[in-house]
């Protein structure tokens, strides 16, 4: 059985490197914006773009085998085989590591544009350490051990800012942010293999079972048909239309948008990356107790999520002329459109989590062939006429039927059964509230509408959970319990506001129990 203290503390070092991303990675990316203007840094995100394809391409069939095989042969203490499995993909990811470098180089060399061909080739070199790294953090993953993460991401994280700091201080243009890109990608690898290295080394030497690397490589040969419908899905395929058919700035006011969701879909997926770590791992345990542990994460990110991204939407053009300021003012639509259709993205780990767990990556393939389809032709038909505005939607809609689609057969897999009487409260509330909040930017300026904006949403949501009841007892008790570990006043504070929310559990102890 998975453990609730094991979630929780996944999720607090997830939320660490989450966090820091979120907080140190947007002021990057902001005073980036402002000083670059949106033509230099539509060229710098488009180059950024197509080297993460190459990554994700060479990537994400190996690390989903090195997740999932570890994970199954850990629940069933069979260490051994985890050394073997981790070494097998290592040496192949550090094959495609050196190949598809040198590829990129060569191809930059002969038809690459000389005027970003330097900023292009240290991109191109940054795609190796980023596939050597992902062994690590996935054997780390399947280990349901996040905090061994987190050393490599707030380092390589802290490389990156200093770098981007001193490039736009010292003027060092696209180049530097090359190389800030290049650095941490390297910083975090370093961190984070030789620990797992001698993790490794420590487990027992098995001789290796006949067919594994063949199991292995059979895995990742479908995980990487599914990661090709991915990127078209969810990696932002539309930059490639922007670039044909918009201008340039056009590409830079979707990425904007598109960057500042992406940082709020982190949140959620704090919490989301656990529960799907451990619906893997419970997968070679025991498999009952599944639909009921996502049932629960379902709900409570629903009311986390919900009422995020229906605020943001709603406040969407003051937020945009505070930050980025009057040059991106085209892309205040782009991001209410985009936040709104991001909400069904938010819950993807389900579905996802559960296909790989099962074997069921063919199903899955089938229906992200079905969105990737959908998702061109939208790119197609919308932004030639509607350039960023058009991305969004093409982008938002076809994540959106990706994730429905595969969401009952999924169900079905982990015996789902999805709480709806609440969840439809929730979003009723978050609804209203997003309604009476858009009403801010209409009647005062940017940084009032903002700060008004949120505390009044805050406040309005808190009052419509507790009218609507879409808490309950129940909800009270869990909360209890998850914060048992808090100083004696923070908790018995944050559990009156619990029971203002209506989630009522009685008595507040002294001593709240430990949840193990």
């Amino acid at each position: 059985m998975v453990k609730r203290g094991n979630i929780l503390q996944n999720s607090f070092w997830y939320g660490i490197e989450i966090a820091a991303d979120i907080v140190l990675g947007a002021i990057a990316s902001i005073v980036t914006a402002r000083v670059m203007g949106p033509e230099l840094l539509g060229h710098f995100v488009y180059f950024v773009f197509l080297t993460n394809v190459a990554g994700r391409l060479g990537g994400l069939g190996m690390a989903s085998a090195a997740k999932k095989y570890i994970a199954e042969h850990l629940a069933r203490d069979e260490k051994g085989l985890v050394r073997l499995v981790f070494f097998a993909v290592l040496r192949m990811q550090t094959v495609l590591a050196v190949v598809i470098p040198l590829l990129g180089i060569g191809f930059l060399m002969l038809f690459g544009d000389p005027t970003h061909r330097t900023m292009a080739c240290l991109l191109v070199l940054s795609i190796g350490p980023a596939l050597v790294s992902v062994v690590p953090a996935m054997a780390n993953v399947a280990a349901e051990s996040f905090s061994r993460n987190v050393p490599g991401a707030l380092l390589g994280l802290f490389a990156y800012v200093t770098t981007v700091a001193l490039t736009l201080t010292l003027d060092w243009g696209l180049v530097g942010l090359a190389s800030a890109v290049l650095l941490r990608r390297s910083v975090e690898m370093t961190v984070r293999l030789w620990p797992a290295i001698r993790w490794m080394k420590s487990l027992p030497v098995v001789p290796s079972p006949e067919g594994l690397n063949r199991k292995v490589l059979a895995f990742s040969g479908q995980a990487l048909a599914v990661s090709v419908l991915m990127i078209v899905v969810w990696d932002r395929s539309e930059l490639l239309f922007l670039k044909q058919f918009s201008s340039i700035t056009e590409l830079a006011f979707y990425t904007v948008a598109f960057g500042l969701t992406e940082q709020i879909l982190m949140l959620p997926n704090i919490f989301g990356g656990a529960v799907g770590a451990a619906l893997m791992a419970e997968h070679g345990r025991n498999q009952d107790r599944a639909g009921e542990r996502a049932a629960n994460a379902m709900r409570y990110m629903c009311l986390m999520v919900f009422p995020i991204h229906v605020g943001i939407a709603a406040l969407s053009s003051p937020l945009i002329r505070l930050t980025y300021g009057p040059a991106y003012l085209p892309a205040i639509h782009v991001l209410s459109i985009a936040m709104l259709l991001a909400i069904p993205k938010a819950f993807f780990w389900m579905p996802w989590s559960v296909y790989q767990a099962a074997d069921r990556q063919a199903t899955m393939f089938r229906w992200l062939l079905a969105a990737a389809i959908l998702n061109l032709t939208l790119d197609a038909t919308l932004i030639p006429h509607y350039g960023s505005i058009g991305a969004a939607l093409a982008n938002g809609i076809s994540q959106a039927f990706a994730v429905i689609s595969m969401w009952p057969t999924a169900a079905r897999l982990c015996h789902l059964r999805l709480p709806w009487n609440s969840l439809v409260r929730i979003a009723f509330a978050a609804a209203v509230m997003g309604a009476v909040v858009a009403l801010a930017p209409w009647l005062l300026h940017s940084l009032a509408a903002t700060v008004l904006g949120i505390v009044l949403g805050v406040l309005l949501y808190g009052v419509l959970l507790r009218l609507t009841r879409a808490l309950g007892q129940e909800d009270g008790e869990a909360f209890s319990q998850l914060t048992g570990r808090l100083p004696g006043s923070l908790r018995r504070l944050l559990a009156r506001a619990v029971r203002l929310l209506g989630a009522s559990a009685g008595p507040v102890p002294q001593s709240a129990p430990v949840v193990d």
